[in-house]
């Protein structure tokens, strides 16, 4: 029993620890942030405890620790076959399902969602504008795609916008 506890702390050990004969890495005195390359392959960027992102080579697996993580863009494209939140699995039929697609003599497809709206309306009885909750049906997701605008700083022409999304569907389409 006292050998595999051993043996348990020894590898918790490597793991947190860097061998000073085959591994390198940086660490900032002052911050504690550091850089780590290990001999294997695996990779580590810490800026403390809580901000970290460690890419495992042989695995092809990365963790990204952090108390909070922000992603700033125009748009931004997954390509997932499973998408995991909060141990739930999300399906992926419900994208689709949203889109028609014909199986031999049937179609399947037009998933949507119920929800209520509020309308402003004219109610004649009452003689003024009301609120009104109205029931509507919409696709849970949208197999169109927009473009994404840009500042009009940047100066860029929307045309040339055009054409980079008839290259990303064509890559698209390519990878499929």
């Amino acid at each position: 029993m006292n050998s595999s506890n051993d043996k348990l702390k020894k590898t918790q050990y490597k793991e947190s620890h860097l061998s000073k004969s085959k591994d390198k890495g940086f660490i900032n005195g002052d911050t504690g942030a550091s850089t780590a390359m290990k001999s294997d392959g695996s990779t580590t960027i810490a800026g403390g405890e809580y901000g970290q992102i460690k890419i495992d080579k042989e695995l092809g697996l990365i963790n990204e620790i952090s108390l909070q993580s922000n992603t700033v863009t125009v748009q931004k494209h997954l390509k997932a076959k499973d998408i995991t939140i909060n141990n739930h699995k999300l399906n992926n039929q419900l994208w689709e399902l949203t889109d028609f697609k014909q199986k031999g003599e049937s179609a399947i497809g037009g998933l949507t969602i119920m929800a209520n709206v509020l309308v402003k309306t004219w109610e004649p009885t009452l003689q003024k504008w009301v609120l009104m909750r109205r029931q509507m049906r919409v696709p849970l997701f949208s197999n169109l795609l927009n473009i994404p605008s840009s500042p009009e700083q940047y100066g860029i022409d929307e045309n040339m916008a055009k054409d980079i999304q008839k290259h990303m569907i064509a890559a698209d389409n390519k990878e499929e």
